[in-house]
């Protein structure tokens, strides 16, 4: 923030992809913590720049480690620079201009890194044209009965990836996609279609990162429709997305 950056945080890797990898998404630089829960920082680094190829922006790791060879290690794995901890910040303003490509402003300047948010979760676009057609009793049914029928159906996922049963996964995502992308779920009925197109293709060895995906963007999606039908209900129907 002192140098005049506009920093966004992801709080694991696999939001780190989703941010990263978005429609839309514009970053310049990410930072990338190596040790993470759930994912670390080497296996989300490369499944973003396999999705983003030469449009990634490069990516600079982030560790408490400190051995000689740290840096080395690091840039064999697909990251483009190293970054130990705790973080200087001379040799922050040093990475910056490194990698920018603008130098590094001081902190008066104005200067920013624009960012673009999350996938979208919920097109409240969507849900103002249930509630057009049903009432808003209607609507909150509909995601309320939709949480537990895709819980139920990434449980059964889990099952199949658990077993390799590639064959019987592909119904699953093929459904979640369908029922997800009715109901305006844009982040989960997107993830859903990639799993779907990787079966197709036969590229098993992504499907487990691309999984976990799936099962944070509906953690993202429990946490955020009651609030948002909730919200609708005493608002006049207007066409908008929420993050």
């Amino acid at each position: 923030d002192k140098l005049g950056c506009e920093v966004e945080i992801a709080s694991d890797g696999y939001e780190a992809i989703a941010r990263a990898t978005a429609l839309g998404a514009d970053y310049q630089l990410i930072l990338m913590d190596i040790q993470m829960p759930g994912l670390d920082g080497i296996a989300a680094t490369s499944e973003i720049k396999a999705r983003l190829g030469e449009a990634c922006p490069p990516i600079v790791a982030m560790t408490a480690y400190s051995m000689p060879d740290d840096a080395t290690r690091f840039v064999q794995a697909g990251l483009d620079d190293y970054l130990a901890k705790p973080v200087k910040h001379q040799q922050l303003s040093d990475m910056l201009a490194r990698w920018l490509p603008l130098p590094p402003p001081n902190p008066t300047a104005t200067t920013t890194i624009t960012a673009t948010p999350a996938p979208v979760t919920l097109d409240t676009e969507v849900l103002t044209q249930l509630r057009q057609l049903g009432g808003h009793e209607f609507t909150a049914d509909l995601y309320s009965d939709f949480e537990l029928e895709a819980g139920e159906l990434l449980a059964q996922a889990a099952t199949c990836m658990a077993a390799a049963n590639w064959e019987g996964l592909h119904p699953l995502m093929h459904q979640l996609k369908g029922t997800s992308a009715t109901l305006g779920l844009v982040a989960l009925a997107g993830q859903a279609l990639r799993m779907e197109q990787l079966l197709k293709n036969a590229s098993i060895a992504a499907l487990p990162i691309e999984f976990k995906l799936l099962q944070h963007y509906f953690a993202q999606f429990k946490a955020a429709y009651p609030s948002v039908v909730a919200a609708a209900e005493s608002q006049p129907a207007t066409a908008d997305s929420v993050s």
